[in-house]
């Protein structure tokens, strides 16, 4: 059976539309990247020149500097460089070797104090003493062979006094690396 003739006629005047939200966005989706693409070629045609004039404009002013420098004043430029570098090394060696220092007010028993100390390569730490008793001196010993920090502890040159005085000794730690580093906590 064909079609009534109204309802040719009426699909023949109308437009048809298909329901849904896809051509609304793809234009938009199509917009965008029309404007990506031309922000991109506005900065590649535009912006890049300028920075590459920029970098050449700064290029410039280095050399010439260079070339305003005598080669005297560079050497004494190097050395005082070299200077520098060497005293942010032992500002960094003394912040490392207060971490020590820390160390070592946290696990010094309380009858036990210290007259004086070295330190050697290869991380060896003499510390020179004196204990209230004898017993001190065993208990700082136990501390420090008990500590992780600590590779190997030896007892030397022990004074043992006449009935009454105080005990003088040394000690000789060999130490963790770490301890002394700037990272160390």
């Amino acid at each position: 059976m064909p079609l009534p003739t109204q309802v040719v006629e009426k699909l023949a005047r109308e437009p048809v539309k298909t329901p849904g939200w896809s051509g609304g966005i793809l234009f938009y989706s199509g917009g965008l990247l029309v404007i990506v693409i031309a922000l991109y070629l506005g900065l590649a045609a535009v912006y890049t020149p300028i920075l590459n004039a920029q970098i050449s404009g700064t290029q410039n002013q280095i050399n010439q500097l260079n070339q305003s420098i005598s080669s005297a004043d560079q050497q004494k430029i190097l050395a005082y460089y070299s200077e520098l570098s060497n005293l942010k090394n032992l500002v960094n060696k003394h912040t490392a070797f207060a971490n020590f220092l820390s160390w070592l007010e946290s696990r010094t028993e309380a009858n036990v104090s210290y007259t004086g100390f070295s330190f050697a390569s290869g991380n060896q730490v003499t510390l020179n003493g004196t204990a209230k008793t004898t017993a001190d001196l065993n208990q700082q010993m136990a501390i420090f062979q008990s500590d992780p920090e600590v590779k190997s502890v030896s007892l030397s040159n022990v004074i043992m006094p006449v009935a009454g005085g105080i005990p003088q000794f040394n000690l000789s730690l060999l130490m963790n690396p770490a301890i002394f580093s700037a990272q160390h906590p």
